[in-house]
């Protein structure tokens, strides 16, 4: 499986890096700069990030399958945080595609 649509694991320089490793080159989604992958999972991808203009560090998940069924469950997770406010709950603090790809970053 490739580490991301936008990322080819066959070309040594954008080789998906290990969890906890930095990333090899500026990757970005929406405003979020990604850091370091911290998981990654059958559906998606979960990274370190920061905002370029605030500084402000997030994590960013991105759904790695282009299967309907799982953009579907992608697009319930973003929904549910929209409307949940609780002190055990991370905060949604921005979400949308990049090239193809769903994302939301979170505290």
């Amino acid at each position: 499986m490739n580490f991301s649509p936008r990322l080819r694991a066959s070309d040594e320089a954008d080789a998906p890096p290990q969890t906890g490793e930095p990333m090899s080159r500026q990757e970005r989604f929406g405003p979020f700069i990604l850091e370091r992958l911290l998981g990654r999972g059958g559906m998606g991808a979960v990274y370190r990030a920061r905002h370029e203009k605030t500084g402000q560090t997030v994590a960013v998940k991105t759904l790695l399958t282009p299967l309907e069924s799982e953009r579907e469950r992608f697009e319930a997770e973003i929904s549910t945080l929209k409307l949940l406010r609780h002190e055990n709950i991370v905060k949604l603090y921005g979400f949308g595609q990049e090239d193809g790809v769903l994302y939301y970053a979170m505290e």
